[in-house]
């Protein structure tokens, strides 16, 4: 982000299509397991477990889908005050955090971990509102980007309350 660094944007956009083609698997596993009631037992699942692998793996899709959207605004952004732009690092900082735990939380089946994250969804809605107010005076990509993030941060509340649900 305040390196403009064109390398990692491209490396962004490299991973997002090994998500996308996570997710397809994924969904494929998921529709195999869910009509084939001896392979969902065979893998030790419930109809149930599905639905949250799928569910989760839908976010981080959609998480990939929005980070390449944000890092293309940000890697064209040109003259924005770099106090500005440190905020905007420290929002991305917070969604990246709520991110990782939540996800860790997924596989850890973690309910406390997964609360924490769902406990930063006021931080991420104010500190979100507050950017967008100084915003007015920066770069229309900033914004882009910030709603890119923030729809990041939401995603990983998304993962949470699925940890949260299967206790």
């Amino acid at each position: 982000l305040l390196t403009r660094n064109s390398s990692a944007y491209s490396n962004v956009v490299s991973k997002e299509d090994e998500v996308d083609r996570l997710y397809f698997l994924v969904s494929r596993q998921v529709f195999l397991a869910l009509s084939n009631s001896s392979l969902l037992s065979e893998l030790g699942l419930t109809p149930s477990d599905c639905l949250y692998y799928f569910k989760v793996v839908s976010c981080l899709e959609k998480m990939g889908d929005d980070l390449v959207k944000a890092s293309a605004y940000l890697n064209s952004t040109t003259g924005v005050d770099e106090r500005f732009l440190k905020k905007v690092k420290e929002f991305n900082d917070l969604c990246c955090s709520m991110h990782s735990r939540a996800f860790n939380s997924f596989f850890d089946r973690d309910v406390k971990t997964a609360l924490s994250v769902l406990n930063d969804a006021r931080s991420l809605v104010q500190k979100h509102v507050l950017l967008e107010k100084k915003l007015s005076n920066e770069a229309f990509q900033i914004g882009v980007a910030l709603d890119s993030l923030h729809r990041i941060g939401l995603l990983a509340i998304e993962v949470a309350e699925v940890v949260v649900d299967r206790g």
